[in-house]
């Protein structure tokens, strides 16, 4: 949180970092009074990683009624609304329903639109981060645009967290959003990210009168079911529920060129039409935004 302040993130990238807070610490002191330790909660919830986080929430949630939690989640839902986004999560703190309640019954989790990952998010704008923010508990932060390119501090950010959790980049598929995975995937190294990558739709967002310069829609406006699926399918054996990926080899260029999609007449066509069939950017290079000496596709 004080990092997001001192970075003068966007007020509703430092709202979400408070509602995930405050998430965790309902949940565990909702646990206390069912009689559950965080351990428990931890699994019940479907946490990743280690039960860390969710320890220090118990200590600090000791210190607070489940009253006073409850009327900061009502404070932070209003908050939420003004952003004119969904609630966060779609659901309450204790997995059912959109508000926090002490009362009811437990009920599993709809984990089918939801991806649990310890990676931090990387995507361009607030409207972006406003649009994922209920498709999963990452914590995301924001690239402002080009911003990043001249903005020392967030790349010391980036850099750090790059490191400690790994990122994930999810820009927009026109070229702009290119520029920027590649410069963010370069600056941070290739290693410490996962490259998610929504497909070229054309079209454009409800809040804007005319489609961008490449009439492609932006992360903010593809379905939710879209965007959950790009994310497992990135994270792979790291998010929850992903699904098993069948065994395989790494593609070369070679079967590139064997298969005419690279090095030979109208192979630049074929590319583009195998990467729509695909639901990928048709300006992904045979390299990927990784950069690596191979194709980083499988089969």
């Amino acid at each position: 949180m004080q990092t997001l302040l001192r970075l003068q993130q966007e007020p509703i990238a430092i709202t979400a970092a408070m509602i995930g807070s405050y998430v965790d610490l309902y949940r565990v002191k909702l646990g206390a009074v069912r009689r559950k330790n965080y351990s428990t909660v931890f699994k019940d919830f479907g946490y990743r990683g280690s039960d860390y986080r969710l320890k220090r929430s118990a200590e600090t949630a000791a210190h607070y009624t489940l009253p006073q939690l409850e009327a900061c989640m009502q404070v932070l839902l209003e908050l939420d609304k003004k952003f004119e986004k969904p609630a966060c999560g779609r659901r309450g703190a204790d997995g059912n329903g959109p508000l926090p309640s002490g009362t009811g019954g437990e009920q599993p989790m709809n984990e089918a639109n939801f991806v649990h990952t310890s990676r931090v998010l990387i995507v361009e704008g607030k409207y972006d981060a406003a649009r994922l923010s209920h498709l999963t508990d990452a914590m995301i932060l924001l690239t402002d645009g080009f911003a990043i390119y001249k903005d020392k501090k967030r790349q010391q950010l980036f850099k750090a967290l790059a490191k400690k959790n790994g990122l994930i980049l999810l820009t927009d598929s026109d070229a702009a959003g290119f520029r920027i995975r590649n410069y963010i995937t370069n600056l941070v190294g290739a290693q410490n990210v996962v490259q998610a990558y929504v497909p070229a739709i054309h079209g454009k967002e409800k809040r804007k009168p005319q489609p961008g310069k490449e009439g492609l829609l932006g992360v903010e406006g593809v379905d939710d079911a879209i965007v959950v699926k790009i994310l497992r399918e990135a994270l792979g054996a790291e998010a929850d529920a992903a699904a098993p990926r069948p065994e395989g080899r790494q593609i070369t260029y070679t079967d590139l060129y064997d298969w005419g999609l690279s090095g030979t007449a109208g192979s630049a066509e074929r590319k583009t039409k195998l990467l729509n069939a695909l639901g990928l950017p048709p300006r992904l290079s045979k390299k990927g935004a990784g950069g690596g000496a191979e194709p980083s596709v499988q089969f």
